[in-house]
């Protein structure tokens, strides 16, 4: 009734007819929908979520790849559930996920992160298990100041053979320590950049040898057998009915589980689509400009993004990327862990 309003009043105003059509018969009884604008995780939800593990249930693969889609989902630009379930080993780039929007059919190149890795690696064993083995410490190109600082730790061994699980294990113990003796507060920064080093690099090695299999979607949501044909070349891909009735039903499975998750964590609704508003909201409270969020979204029309906001957005200027915000994402999540000193 809304939009045949806005016609008939854009009617009135503009014909220059002496009779204006009245249509407030029609409306004045049309309420405001009460519902919520948007369904959104707090970072401790997200928190919550990526600590999630099902137990004792007869779906708990089905729940597994729904929390992963979920936050791949989420540290992946907040792409739409349709482009995640549908995403494959040839969108892998060597900076980036290049990723075909199926709504507007822009192309948009997504940066790799670790949360990723961590994301995906259930289901490729092989690949995450030879990246996590040869990335040490050795294959890092380090600043100089970083190793003697490194090299001034007790107890640390032979630097170059360190690998991440190393790494963190000493960062725990430092983090630890430290709160009880001051001077070994100096060490805590470089080991977590040395950390997010060797992430960075166990990300990179993870999705070149994921490009080199055979095509395949990177979540076994959906049978490669049944799209194969028509997504060989990813740059002019069209959907057959059937595809999109396979692809419906794996996104309702997929709410399905979500709903599931949110009732065993208590949160009040989560869908394939809460991922694309909780970062758009998490992008606000870390200060990024409403035209930010929107380049990340890959949204036409700003007004779109607006939605999207619960509250009113402050329009700050700031340079952050999205890898800033997933550097932050681990600054939040970590809090009350073992880097909550």
């Amino acid at each position: 009734m809304s939009v045949f309003g806005k016609y008939v009043n854009d009617w009135n105003k503009n014909s220059g007819t002496q009779f204006p059509i009245n249509i407030q018969p029609f409306t004045t009884d049309k309420g405001k929908d009460s519902k919520k604008i948007v369904d959104t995780l707090t970072h401790e939800e997200l928190q919550a979520l990526t600590e999630y593990e099902p137990v004792k249930c007869k779906n708990l693969e089905a729940r597994l790849i729904s929390k992963n889609i979920f936050l791949f989902q989420y540290h992946t630009g907040g792409i739409r559930i349709q482009d995640a379930l549908t995403l494959t080993n040839r969108e892998i780039k060597p900076n980036g996920l290049q990723i075909r929007i199926r709504k507007t059919k822009e192309i948009e190149l997504f940066p790799f992160c670790f949360e990723q890795v961590d994301c995906l690696k259930r289901y490729y064993p092989f690949e995450y298990n030879l990246s996590f083995q040869q990335t040490k410490v050795g294959n890092l190109n380090l600043d100089p100041i970083v190793i003697i600082q490194l090299n001034r730790i007790e107890g640390l061994g032979e630097l170059n053979n360190l690998n991440l699980s190393d790494v963190i294990e000493i960062s725990s113990l430092i983090c630890k320590q430290s709160s009880t003796d001051q001077e070994l507060k100096e060490f805590i920064k470089p080991l977590f950049e040395l950390e997010d080093a060797l992430k960075e690099e166990i990300t990179s090695s993870f999705f070149t040898l994921l490009r080199k299999r055979p095509q395949s979607f990177l979540f076994p949501k959906l049978s490669w057998d049944e799209f194969k044909d028509g997504y060989i070349n990813a740059d002019n891909r069209e959907n057959t009915e059937k595809h999109e009735y396979l692809i419906h039903l794996a996104e309702a499975g997929h709410n399905s589980s979500l709903n599931r998750i949110a009732q065993d964590l208590g949160i009040e609704k989560m869908t394939g689509h809460t991922p694309r508003h909780t970062i758009a909201n998490h992008l606000q409270q870390e200060g990024y400009s409403l035209e930010q969020i929107q380049k990340v979204l890959v949204h036409s029309n700003i007004n779109t993004t607006k939605i999207y906001l619960k509250r009113r957005h402050q329009t700050e200027e700031v340079n952050k990327t999205v890898s800033e915000s997933t550097r932050l994402f681990r600054i939040k999540r970590n809090q009350g862990n073992r880097r909550g000193f």
